[in-house]
Order: C-alpha cells, then structure tokens, then sequence
C-alpha cells in the first residue's frame, strides 16, 4: 500500500511547523498534528509527494537550491500544480520552473523557520 504523505502546518505563535500523522477510521482519514495549535490560523504545507537529492520530503513554501540558486516550493491554482519559484521578482525567466528536477537539488529550509535564507541570497547579488 502506498505511504500516505500527510501535511504540516506552521504556528506563528508558536514560531514552529507542526507535523501531522494519519488517523484513520471506518469511513475517514484526518490528520493528528505532533502538538496543540497556539495560533487561530495554521498556515497549511501540503507535500509534493516528491523527494531531494537527500531523499527528504518536499513541502509547499519549501526553500530549495539546486546550482547556487534558491527557488520556493509554490502551488499554481490555476494549474493545479506545485513549481519552483525563482526568488528574483525581475528575472527574465519564467518563474514557473517545473518540478521534474526536484530530485537534483535539497531542501534547505522553509520560508516559515528560515526566511532569512532568500533575504541573504537576494543581498548577495
């Protein structure tokens, strides 16, 4: 049976990403999260369902590098699809970079917990 790739969740009160594991029942499925939320409004991560170089799950509003570059984990509504988002607001290049290289590249972070990681690449260039 395939593994069931549950969501997490970040609490801004608690200043952390909560991790949820599946529960299931007769005629359900829900996820139960590692801890109590602290905020009135978790900020939901769905996974891609894909894994890095390392072999680590990603997770919406990931940050992930591949060559130097960090790109964010997005989900396209419209297309109902995750991308990578290239961090630069004016690139010339399409911003809608697919994922079938996600497995080159790690994950080296989170928008949430490590925002700072995209201010100091954009203050780099």
């Amino acid at each position: 049976m395939r593994e069931i790739r549950c969501p997490r969740a970040w609490d801004d009160v608690l200043g952390e990403i909560l991790y949820s594991k599946p529960v299931q029942f007769d005629d359900s499925l829900m996820f139960r999260f590692d801890k109590h939320f602290e905020t009135e409004h978790p900020v939901y991560m769905w996974p891609t369902g894909l894994e890095d170089r390392n072999g680590i799950d990603g997770y919406h509003k990931d940050i992930w590098e591949y060559h130097g570059v960090r790109y964010t984990v997005e989900w396209d509504v419209d297309e109902a699809m995750f991308y990578l988002r290239h961090p630069d607001k004016n690139a010339t290049i399409d911003d809608h970079i697919s994922m079938d290289t996600f497995d080159l590249g790690v994950i080296i972070g989170s928008i949430y917990e490590n925002p700072e990681l995209l201010e100091q690449k954009d203050s780099d260039n």
